[in-house]
């Protein structure tokens, strides 16, 4: 990979928002996962998406066109 290449791609990747679970998040997914019947780590990986106002979450895990609160679930691979 070219510098010039190197360095799109790690201005692209500081650009991305980043969420940091914690002991609030933790108590959340615990609900998500009540509610939604999914696996603890996809509880997660759910209430982090909404942490950071996601609107699509890609993911083979979960049913196409699922939704979660305002958070909707697309196949990447269909």
């Amino acid at each position: 990979m070219r510098s010039e290449e190197a360095e799109e791609v790690i201005r692209d990747l500081a650009s991305w928002k980043i969420h940091t679970p914690g002991h609030r998040d933790v108590v959340a997914a615990i609900g998500i996962q009540r509610k939604h019947q999914v696996a603890w780590w996809d509880a997660m990986i759910l209430n982090s998406a909404l942490e950071l106002d996601a609107d699509i979450l890609w993911s083979e895990d979960f049913s196409h066109g699922q939704t979660f609160c305002s958070l909707t679930v697309r196949n990447p691979f269909l």
